[in-house]
């Protein structure tokens, strides 16, 4: 895997976007609060409303104005029907715009969290990298204190040895 110079950036533009979005979804939060709060008021007025002119309706049942309550009473109880269908929907509307948000929010976080597992796998290679070169580094600095001069025969033997050894220890940092 070859490093991705741009992943950082990547990663710090995925980290705002998710800021930002965290940031709009408290504020869509709170109005859809406000919203919930002011249609249950709406519900319960409406409700109330219906139950007092059936109740009343009812009671008028029994004068002279049976005909007007039995139109009250009509009245009443469409008003309670249609109330109860029209808070069903108004709650299905909007839990359908919860869900929208959240599956919005899910996808950001799956894709923040690939950034992130990519981000340290090349992490680990830098490091695996930085290893290897202080490894050969340090090789150098030692084939330069060599005690054995480079040009006998012990010394070129004991040299290449030496070198060999040392190229396989940095070879296994990169595995």
């Amino acid at each position: 895997m070859s490093v991705d110079p741009n992943l950082l950036s990547k990663f710090l533009k995925q980290l705002t976007r998710m800021i930002n979005s965290r940031q709009d979804m408290i504020n869509w939060v709170k109005e859809f609060i406000e919203d919930i709060k002011q249609q249950e008021i709406a519900i319960n007025s409406t409700k109330t409303g219906a139950g007092v002119l059936g109740a009343v309706s009812a009671i008028a049942l029994f004068t002279p104005f049976a005909p007007l309550a039995l139109a009250g009473m009509a009245t009443a109880g469409v008003a309670g029907v249609a109330t109860s269908i029209g808070d069903m929907i108004a709650n299905k509307v909007k839990g359908g715009n919860l869900e929208e948000k959240v599956d919005a929010m899910k996808s950001e976080d799956a894709e923040l969290e690939n950034l992130q597992k990519t981000l340290n796998v090349q992490a680990e290679l830098l490091a695996k990298v930085r290893e290897f070169l202080m490894c050969a580094i340090n090789n150098y600095k030692n084939s330069e204190s060599n005690t054995i001069r480079p040009g006998t025969v012990l010394g070129r033997v004991r040299s290449k040895q030496t070198t060999q050894r040392r190229y396989k220890l940095c070879n296994a940092v990169l595995k």
